[in-house]
């Protein structure tokens, strides 16, 4: 596999690996590993709820989300909204 990444990716790399006595292989294999971690958790997350919302689970209007995120921080926030 062959990947092109900007010069000053690369610099940070090259950086990191040379304080932390790694190669820039094992810093990006590491680097690859965490994003996909992180991403393939995300994607789950996402498609249980869209697989819930599908169902027919409860929702919230977009509108009491909106009035009470816009309540934050006001003195008179609103109580959270609930489906």
């Amino acid at each position: 596999m062959n990947v092109r990444i900007p010069k000053h990716v690369k610099n940070g790399l090259e950086a990191l690996a040379e304080s932390t006595s790694r190669s820039k292989s094992f810093l990006a294999v590491e680097a690859l590993e965490s994003y996909l971690e992180a991403n393939a958790w995300q994607v789950e997350k996402i498609e249980e709820t869209i697989a819930k919302l599908d169902a027919g689970a409860p929702t919230v209007p977009h509108d009491e989300v909106e009035a009470w995120v816009g309540s934050w921080d006001t003195g008179s926030e609103l109580s959270k909204p609930t489906a």
